[in-house]
């Protein structure tokens, strides 16, 4: 096995993953749906479970990562600002298709976007929540959600009055890095360091 300087070198290369994911679009039967809670405010945690897979077997780690906090923290923080969502769950959900179409597989994302729309009207969604930056940004502009709303995560718990609370000068300070997504804060009018959040005591900014 190749070795790299962040690690062991990549067994399964990223394409594998693009594959896989392209496979979704081949099936476009719908499954018996189950949720749990039946609400108009649907969370969507996106392809969480299959990037512990690709990191896994990445140069960029030791295949430690674990995505799926992810989805448990933004559940929990909806909770928290009065919000029990309705989980659009990756068991009857696809992929949005944000790489297929960026990779110039319109046929792919087409039916991915046909696919999910139907699901979404199924169920009577009117606000859909996403945590992913790339999610949010298909969703919102290349999809056609017609009387749906479609926002990031932290403009909603920002919208419901979710604040992080001013902390003393005697309190710990700790280093905060904070990667601000092209798709979200360059594509998109979302800037979370200016949307009013209490910013950290030391901020480190990375790009993506």
């Amino acid at each position: 096995m190749m070795e790299t300087e962040y690690g062991p070198g990549r067994t399964i290369p990223h394409p594998v993953m693009f594959r896989v994911l392209d496979s979704e679009a081949e099936d476009l039967t719908v499954p018996e749906i189950k949720v749990e809670h039946k609400s108009e405010y649907a969370y969507y945690p996106g392809c969480v479970d299959y990037y512990d897979v690709e990191m896994q077997f990445s140069h960029m780690n030791y295949g430690d990562t674990n995505h799926g906090i992810i989805f448990d923290s933004s559940v929990k923080l909806l909770r928290a600002v009065g919000i029990q969502p309705m989980i659009l769950d990756r068991s009857f959900m696809k992929c949005c298709g944000h790489d297929q179409l960026w990779q110039g597989k319109v046929d792919v994302f087409e039916r991915m976007r046909d696919y999910n729309t139907k699901i979404i009207k199924m169920l009577g969604v009117k606000t859909f929540i996403t945590s992913c930056a790339e999610g949010y940004r298909t969703f919102k502009l290349d999809y056609k959600l017609d009387g749906v709303r479609v926002v990031h995560i932290t403009q909603f718990l920002f919208e419901r009055g979710l604040r992080i609370p001013p902390q003393p000068e005697t309190a710990k300070r700790i280093r905060v890095a904070f990667q601000d997504p092209c798709r979200s804060g360059r594509q998109m009018p979302i800037d979370p360091r200016g949307s009013g959040w209490t910013k950290p005591s030391t901020w480190t900014r990375t790009t993506s």
